[in-house]
């Protein structure tokens, strides 16, 4: 009976979803821990408008980015990044498949003449069907602003970012890594779940 219980407590640990957030590069590159990954830096996505969506696929792992008024490919500091046609639009990246639970990347507010919109401010957000977290796009924005999230309990189900103050500033995204990396809170669930067995046993015995 109390193998019974110790299992019912488990999943209901296992119920409660969480997003570890990253704001640093390098740190969420660690966590990572030489998982599944792919980065993609949009050097081959095409200058201007774009469709309303585009599907990206690497390694077993793929999602989607879209925006009702469409995308666009824009080029700041020589460096082509994917975003926003209408600036008050809403990007998204969803449709993740591999089993993706980690999304990072670069995000910033462009000015539409190759520049950066330095007044721009925002959010970008992560869900996993649980739960919800929020990181600030905060102003001024450059093209080293990091934002990244770690679901420790299932696959990832959305990104989105977009601008709530600083004028006109168009959400643009670049050098994207998703990944599937093992999911740390399941993996202490498992340990937990042999630990609770194997005391329960040697009780009876």
């Amino acid at each position: 009976m109390k193998a019974i219980v110790c299992l019912f407590g488990l999943f209901s640990l296992a119920a409660q979803g969480a997003i570890v957030t990253y704001t640093n590069h390098a740190q969420f590159l660690a966590a990572l821990n030489a998982a599944t990954t792919y980065e993609d830096n949009f050097d081959n996505v095409a200058s201007g408008a774009l469709a309303t969506s585009v599907t990206k696929s690497r390694n077993g792992l793929s999602y989607q980015i879209s925006a009702p008024g469409g995308l666009f490919g824009s080029t700041v500091g020589g460096d082509r990044s994917i975003g926003l046609q209408i600036a008050t639009n809403t990007l998204s990246f969803t449709n993740f498949t591999g089993g993706i639970n980690a999304f990072g990347g670069y995000f910033y507010f462009d000015n539409n003449s190759n520049g950066i919109n330095t007044l721009g401010a925002g959010t970008v957000s992560a869900s996993n069907g649980v739960d919800t977290a929020v990181l600030a796009i905060s102003a001024p924005t450059t093209t080293t602003s990091f934002f990244g999230f770690i679901s420790t309990t299932g696959k990832l189900t959305s990104i989105s970012g977009a601008r709530n103050s600083g004028g006109v500033g168009f959400l643009s995204a670049d050098d994207v890594i998703v990944a599937n990396v093992p999911e740390p809170a399941a993996m202490g669930l498992v340990f937990a779940g042999l630990a609770c067995l194997v005391a329960a046993r040697s009780r009876r015995a």
